[in-house]
């Protein structure tokens, strides 16, 4: 291993669309933390707590950016004047971290000194926190899987006591093992998902069909039929439950839709490490690591490692 590693780091940069690809500039140490989000479980009588790994919290990054002219001619105060617009806005970008890789970030807060002993130019202390590029769109699929599935109880059981059928070439037994099995799609499988759920759409949309169909035949048939499947108190719970599952399924249908991102394989050609191939090739590290959950254990990875990333949009 070399001693000179974190020398041969590259800089950290920050680009946004709002202001472009900012200047590099010389920088000290940066500091990086992270909390990671433990909800506590206590028990009575018992000392201490247990805790759920739930999810890390965002990232910060603190440095001191050097804007002084002996570092490098004109950074002060042309190039600073560049960067003061973007680190006094707080606009989204994204920020690529020597170690870790690409994710995007914002500028928290960050102080400098004009003082008379540094006649170059100003050190800038800045800070970066890691942030969802829209706070509207989540990075995990919000599933109700709770209610639906309820539901889709309820319309198994008022199929059973009406005695209608699935339609032909359903593949499983009731809806409820259909919703059961489509909760393990992910943001991930998005495009998954939305095939499976509008499959269940049209099937309810089936449903209610052969529905109408048997009301329309019992109504010019005798009067037991008529009250066996028209006047049926199931009927009215079976649709109305069809409609609440039907309406659940499309709104999840939309949220997956909007997660949905195309994902794209890389190849290594030499030894790397995943901070390295995110920076080459601008993909986000978290994306990277969702996607390639068996690689993170890795100090570096060989020359033919198959990644998966996900395009930029």
């Amino acid at each position: 291993m070399s001693n000179r590693a974190v020398h041969n780091l590259p800089r950290l940069r920050f680009s946004s669309e709002k202001f472009g690809t900012l200047p590099e500039v010389p920088t000290g140490p940066i500091e990086t933390s992270w909390e990671n989000g433990l909800a506590p479980r206590r028990f009575p009588y018992v000392p201490g707590a247990a805790h759920e790994d739930v999810e890390r919290e965002e990232l910060f990054a603190n440095t001191e950016l050097y804007f002084i002219n002996t570092y490098q001619p004109g950074l002060y105060p042309g190039v600073w004047a560049t960067w003061r617009k973007a680190l006094l806005s707080g606009a989204i970008g994204e920020l690529t971290h020597p170690d870790i890789g690409v994710f995007s970030a914002r500028v928290k807060g960050g102080s400098y000194v004009i003082a008379p002993n540094v006649q170059g130019g100003v050190k800038v202390r800045v800070s970066f926190v890691e942030s969802l590029p829209s706070a509207d769109q989540p990075t995990a699929l919000e599933f109700a899987e709770g209610n639906a599935q309820e539901v889709a109880q309820i319309v198994d059981e008022s199929m059973a006591a009406m005695g209608i059928e699935y339609p032909s070439g359903y593949p499983e037994v009731s809806l409820e093992e259909f919703v059961s099995a489509i909760v393990s799609f992910g943001p991930l499988l998005a495009a998954e998902f939305v095939a499976k759920a509008e499959y269940m759409v049209g099937t309810i949309d089936r449903i209610q069909a052969q529905i109408d169909e048997n009301v329309e035949f019992a109504s010019s048939s005798i009067e037991q039929d008529l009250d066996s499947i028209a006047n049926n108190p199931s009927r009215s719970i079976l649709e109305r439950a069809l409609n609440d599952l039907r309406w659940i399924m499309t709104q999840q249908i939309k949220a997956a839709g909007a997660l949905s991102r195309v994902v794209k394989t890389y190849t290594t050609s030499s030894t790397l490490t995943l901070a390295a191939i995110s920076i080459a090739l601008k993909a986000d590290i978290a994306g990277i690591v969702q996607l390639n959950p068996k690689l993170l254990s890795l100090p570096s990875l060989s020359p033919g490692t198959q990644v998966r990333y996900f395009a930029a949009a």
